[in-house]
């Protein structure tokens, strides 16, 4: 009989260890399935939900957005940098101009700290408030008590504040980098138009006098040019001159297009194409049809709170499908994202030209 209780007792002490060795592999898979979860792959997905949605379409797509800005003003501030230390290191008075030359290094150092910083905040606060509307939108599915109808609809009004915040703070940020650009380059055709007027007044005075003296052959040969495009080709000869670098290059092809600088702009901020209009339209969007689901006429009974939780699921499990088979038509794109896509992208310095001058057209000179 003690062979018998102690025989029990060893099997279930090696039960024991089984079910204790068993449920520690359950937690090492489950942990190491947590570090790999994906929603979708070339051929699949895991999920149609909410989260998905935002992790596989709008997360990607707003930090692409402030990824593409960011660069820009990285890009435009270097190349700017390099194109004023060169200008600087020919001019006379060296000791001078290198103050000045940190002066300017200093300034674009803090512009682009300060686009930074502002961006990160405020795409901080959209990922905030898309991470509150998935906390509260897995409650009211789960049905657990913790969320109402109108909690779930204000989620949403937050996150549209959050977007509409976003597109402010982005508009008056590259307004603030933009307008320093622009009044640097005002500055110097401030200067260039001053020289080619000057040069032009010459040639005209020795023209008239060669005209009184009789040599009217060789004065006739250019008649047919206006003054103003005298002019203009005047100031293009001086910027390529003494302007070097990117600085140049935007300072030759302002006076090219004709683009008036010191023309004031009246453009509301309100008015102004953002490069976030088109996710703020699609955010307004699914405010208004949470809004027409959840509207303050539904009865406060279980049955119409539950279709309405039903409904809810239904919209967002239909924009995952449809965010699915895009995905999978598509498949991977050839170009790889991330910070390398976007230096890439704005590595073409006439392409930066022609941006930057099309923004200054739009932004006034601080």
């Amino acid at each position: 009989m003690a062979t018998t209780n102690v025989r029990h007792r060893r099997q279930a002490g090696t039960c024991q260890r089984v079910v204790f060795f068993l449920w520690i592999c359950i937690l090492i898979h489950t942990a190491s399935a947590a570090k790999k979860i994906r929603y979708a792959s070339d051929k699949e997905c895991d999920r149609y939900s909410l989260d998905a949605v935002y992790n596989e379409r709008f997360k990607p797509i707003t930090e692409n957005i402030f990824k593409d800005s960011q660069e820009f003003v990285n890009r435009v501030s270097d190349l700017m940098i390099d194109s004023l230390s060169s200008i600087m290191a020919s001019l006379p008075d060296r000791d001078s101009s290198d103050n000045q030359e940190k002066k300017m290094f200093t300034q674009f150092k803090s512009l682009k700290s300060a686009f930074s910083s502002r961006l990160k905040k405020t795409q901080k606060k959209i990922s905030t408030a898309w991470e509150a509307l998935i906390a509260n939108h897995f409650d009211l599915m789960y049905d657990n008590g913790k969320a109402t109808l109108k909690e779930y609809l204000n989620k949403t009004q937050n996150m549209t504040e959050a977007y509409s915040e976003s597109r402010r703070t982005l508009d008056a940020s590259m307004e603030s980098f933009v307008g320093f650009v622009k009044g640097v380059v005002r500055d110097g055709l401030q200067g260039i138009s001053l020289a080619a007027e000057e040069s032009l007044k010459k040639d005209e005075a020795a023209k008239t006098n060669a005209t009184e003296e009789g040599d009217k052959s060789s004065t006739d040969e250019n008649n047919t040019e206006s003054r103003e495009d005298k002019l203009m080709n005047k100031k293009v000869e001086i910027a390529e001159m003494i302007v070097q670098g990117f600085l140049g290059k935007i300072t030759v092809e302002s006076i090219k297009r004709k683009i008036d600088l010191f023309k004031k702009v009246t453009i509301n901020p309100e008015d102004r194409e953002s490069v976030l209009e088109d996710l703020l339209f699609d955010i307004l969007m699914i405010k208004n049809r949470i809004r027409a689901i959840i509207h303050d006429d539904i009865p406060n009974d279980k049955g119409n709170i539950d279709l309405a939780r039903r409904s809810v699921y239904t919209y967002w499990a239909d924009m995952a499908e449809n965010m699915y088979k895009d995905k999978l038509k598509a498949k991977q794109s050839t170009e790889s994202g991330g910070d390398a896509f976007y230096k890439k992208l704005w590595s073409d310095e006439n392409q930066l030209v022609d941006t930057l001058l099309n923004l200054m057209e739009i932004y006034s000179a601080s």
